[in-house]
Order: structure tokens, then C-alpha cells, then sequence
């Protein structure tokens, strides 16, 4: 556990929603590096040309690099176990 938790556990179901404003950062920062990368990679290939191979290939492998990345960011700044929650109910 963290001193500062940039994200908190969900409620219901797996996964922790941001916490602070350094945790929305971070999600605001994740959600514009996919942007910029699928723009670069994939939008980039002039009016009616499709992607070429490498450039779907070197998108998705970036994709994967920066996922794994924000859900280690998020295991780490996390307060709490990252595990499913039911709720109060059970």
C-alpha cells in the first residue's frame, strides 16, 4: 500500500478508479498517449490508404507496452488488494 493512493479499489467488480487528481492525471495521460499513437501509427497513412502490416504490428505491441504500464502504475499507487468485490451484500 501506498502513502499517497493515486487510485482506490472499485466498489463492484476488479480494477480501482482514480483517487486524486494525480490519478486522473495519469488516466488523462494514458488516454492521450493511445490517442497520439493511434494517430501516428494508424491515421497517419494519407486519405484513402489503409495502414501498412508494420504499422499495425508496431501499434499493437505499443498498445500492449502501454497497458501493461498503467496497470502496473495503478497495482503500485493502489490503496488496498486488487481483487473482485461484490459489494456489501456478501
Amino acid at each position: 500500500m501506498t502513502s499517497d493512493p493515486w487510485f482506490a479499489p472499485k466498489a463492484y467488480g476488479y480494477g480501482a478508479s482514480p483517487a486524486n487528481w494525480k490519478g486522473w492525471l495519469a488516466t488523462a495521460g494514458f488516454c492521450t498517449a493511445h490517442a497520439i499513437a493511434a494517430f501516428i501509427l494508424i491515421g497517419w497513412s494519407g486519405a484513402n490508404r489503409q495502414p501498412e502490416t508494420w504499422q499495425w504490428v508496431l501499434f499493437l505491441g505499443l498498445e500492449a507496452l502501454l497497458i501493461l504500464g498503467f496497470v502496473w502504475l495503478v497495482r503500485v499507487k493502489m490503496a488496498g488488494e486488487w481483487r473482485w468485490r461484490w459489494g456489501s451484500a456478501r
